[in-house]
């Protein structure tokens, strides 16, 4: 989401999102374990709701 869909994207596809970015950051890097350290939910001025969620987190490369 943002402040142009953020309004039209459910709070449950927001939070999905997120987590989907921080997993595929996290491959990106090499990692195969993510850690969620905080999640944060904003909104834009003037929206009806949350507009963005982020997450943040560590990633990990374990072995299998």
């Amino acid at each position: 989401g943002n402040w142009a869909t953020g309004d039209y994207t459910s709070n449950e596809n927001l939070v999905l999102g997120a987590r989907n970015d921080l997993r595929n950051k996290a491959h990106q890097l090499g990692g195969n374990i993510v850690y969620v350290q905080d999640m944060k939910n904003t909104n834009a001025y003037g929206s009806m709701g949350t507009t963005n969620t982020t997450v943040v987190g560590k990633a990990y490369r374990c072995r299998k």
